[in-house]
């Protein structure tokens, strides 16, 4: 665990849509979060960014490219790949809904930093929850933080697996422990087949909470992993807690 030094300065995020439905809101619903400042880099479909790479976006700090199913293709796939690979800091793909063809599928698989959501009701809100607890963890007053650094280190293997769960009341680090246990991802871990993980717990939360949430992880860590643990105070929720687990494999 690191504490974040004082001072540093408030990141920048951008948020790019390929499809104008979920990977459309998905952006719009990060926007709304106080704690990131996004670019309003593309709303639309990927052939309005095909013209060229706007140089405002690549200086973000976080770029996520947000990609529906439909949108899904070996030349929109590039096109995400040319954005991870020529921004000057940590890019996040994510693709939601099927993808529609093998070869896509092969290609998606090699675009390192790239989550993969099916598509379903109110995926954009989960996609900006997401944002939103990375966001925090990279604030100069979180309890204990990450920076950028950190995330690349965490999100190195070439397919990326995420949980997360929401809890309420005095119970909620247990009760998201309990619910962890029981995930497939507990059983990855406990198979030691990550190469890192990087849990980010945040809400109305103590750092007694967060240890007893993160637990069942640090007890079947190896040292064959590269895990790290961020935690964030929400001074916006009450008796409310949410845990994010990122693997890599």
């Amino acid at each position: 665990m690191k504490n974040v030094e004082e001072g540093l300065k408030k990141p920048k995020i951008a948020g790019v849509a390929f499809g104008e439905n979920y990977a459309k809101r998905a952006v719009e619903e990060m926007e709304k979060l106080s704690t990131l400042t996004i670019e309003r880099a593309l709303l639309g479909g990927a052939s309005v960014f095909a013209a060229g790479l706007q140089e405002d976006v690549l200086d973000c700090d976080l770029i996520y490219v947000v990609m529906e199913g439909s949108e899904v293709s070996l030349e929109n796939l590039g096109l995400v790949e040319q954005i991870i690979n020529r921004s000057r800091a940590l890019a996040i793909g994510i693709c939601i809904g099927e993808i529609p063809t093998q070869k896509s599928a092969d290609k998606f698989e090699t675009i390192t930093k790239a989550f993969y959501f099916r598509e379903e009701n109110g995926i954009h809100k989960y996609i900006a929850l997401l944002a939103n607890m990375i966001g925090k963890t990279i604030q100069p007053d979180t309890l204990v933080g990450i920076d950028l650094i950190d995330l690349q280190q965490c999100l190195r293997g070439n397919r990326n697996y995420v949980w997360i769960w929401k809890s309420y009341g005095k119970d909620k680090g247990s009760d998201i422990a309990n619910h962890f246990m029981k995930s497939d991802r507990y059983k990855k871990i406990q198979e030691d087949s990550c190469k890192a993980i990087l849990v980010i717990i945040t809400g109305d939360i103590s750092l007694y909470d967060a240890n007893e949430a993160f637990s069942p992880i640090s007890d079947k860590v190896t040292n064959n992993s590269h895990s790290l643990l961020a935690v964030a105070y929400d001074e916006t929720v009450y008796e409310e807690m949410s845990m994010l687990v990122i693997d890599s494999e």
